[in-house]
């Protein structure tokens, strides 16, 4: 799905989230540019090579993380905005988008962007 939909969308992946400061020494500097394709390739590679997150193979393996993308705010927003009540599980009385809405009402933001980040 995310390859399809997203594929050529780029981010800066990063060791260390939130983003370590100028004192970040060694692997919790690294940063990489990569797309969400290329993200997802990696990912499917970790599972195959290295499930347990063994750390003698960190070095050769370095997880990274797409943290702080938000397709759902941007480019899938209309996606979002069109499936996001049939997220939770099925049966539950699901009030976040009560509570989201006089948030966003009392705060001025968008509702369906604060649902989205939550």
């Amino acid at each position: 799905f995310w390859r399809r939909e997203c594929g050529s969308r780029s981010w800066t992946c990063r060791a260390k989230c939130p983003a370590a400061g100028d004192e970040a020494q060694g692997m919790d500097a690294l940063a990489v540019e990569a797309t969400v394709e290329e993200y997802v390739e990696y990912a499917r590679l970790l599972h195959r090579v290295d499930r347990k997150c063994a750390e003698e193979n960190s070095l050769a393996y370095p997880r990274v993380s797409f943290d702080g993308w938000l397709p759902f705010c941007s480019e899938m927003k209309a996606l979002f905005a069109g499936a996001w009540r049939q997220l939770g599980p099925p049966k539950l009385k699901d009030h976040t988008h009560r509570w989201v809405r006089l948030l966003s009402s009392a705060f001025g933001s968008d509702e369906l962007e604060s649902i989205a980040r939550y």
